[in-house]
């Protein structure tokens, strides 16, 4: 160990990696990791993988995002630390339009009443079940022809299924169609005005 570095330091260095440890959109495995997970686990680590496409997304439009750079704008209490302002950040630079943003300050709200309840809730909680089945990303990138994710459709009428289907499947959209878009086109959309997803 380092001399600098008591052993609670340490301790917290290892925790801090694993904040930081990145998926690798590994679905299967995802996927089996949400289905085994509680409902407050599973609407945590849904959200996650849409807070980290946000962080890549924003991170794209940055002159400078090296890897040294990223915990001082995305850590701790860093201005990117928290998934809101990722998520009015990503509107105002045209990655996504209000229904997406719509979606997504549902999604942190509902992450945050798992995260801080001081009681069990589950999915089936009735102001939680109400919020889930109000999500319209999902459709309306559908409808749009942004959706190209085959076989990640939200059932309708099941709240856990809209809530994490809609993270993963923003999550997924949000990156494909950055990688799709490499070719400048991304970016001069953003500079017509016009998001890529609705």
């Amino acid at each position: 160990m380092p001399s600098d570095q008591t052993p609670s330091s340490s301790r917290a260095a290892k925790l801090a990696d694993l904040r930081r440890q990145l998926p690798g959109w590994q679905f299967n495995e995802m996927w089996q990791a949400l289905e085994a997970s509680s409902d407050a686990a599973a609407a945590l680590l849904a959200t996650a993988q849409a807070d980290l496409a946000l962080e890549e997304a924003i991170c794209e439009h940055f002159l400078i995002c090296a890897e040294d750079e990223k915990p001082r704008l995305f850590e701790n209490s860093a201005p990117l630390s928290s998934f809101q302002p990722k998520i009015h950040l990503c509107y105002a630079l045209g990655v996504f339009g209000p229904i997406v943003r719509s979606d997504l300050l549902t999604i942190a709200k509902i992450r945050n009443t798992f995260a801080h309840a001081k009681v069990p809730l589950s999915f089936s909680t009735d102001a939680i079940r109400a919020q889930c089945l109000s999500l319209k990303a999902i459709e309306a990138c559908q409808a749009a022809g942004k959706y190209r994710i085959s076989g990640l459709i939200p059932d309708p009428n099941d709240a856990r299924s809209m809530f994490i289907v809609t993270c993963l499947g923003l999550a997924m959209t949000i990156t494909i169609g950055r990688k799709f878009q490499s070719d400048g086109k991304f970016k001069i959309s953003l500079r017509m005005g016009t998001p890529d997803l609705p």
